[in-house]
């Protein structure tokens, strides 16, 4: 096995064990007042199966990738402080 094929085997090897691969970078970034930490603590992307709070719908989020801090802001914390 030639030494470029034997590297990009290791790659894949470690990217296996790690999962998924961090986004870096967050689509929302400069949107608001908030700081993206999408380098400290990576970014995901968000899929259809999430359940998006009412009031943040407008933004059609699915598909787009949050940091973590516009992630809980968006999705986590609207859910938390919805009134039932």
């Amino acid at each position: 096995m030639s030494e470029q094929n034997e590297r990009f085997q290791n790659k894949l090897s470690t990217s296996e064990k790690k999962g998924k691969r961090k986004i870096e970078y967050c689509d929302l970034e400069g949107h608001d007042e908030l700081i993206c930490d999408y380098e400290k603590n990576g970014a995901s992307i968000v899929s259809n199966r999430v359940t998006i709070p009412e009031i943040n719908c407008h933004l059609n989020l699915v598909g787009k990738a949050l940091c973590r801090k516009h992630y809980n802001k968006l999705i986590v914390n609207a859910k938390k402080n919805k009134k039932y």
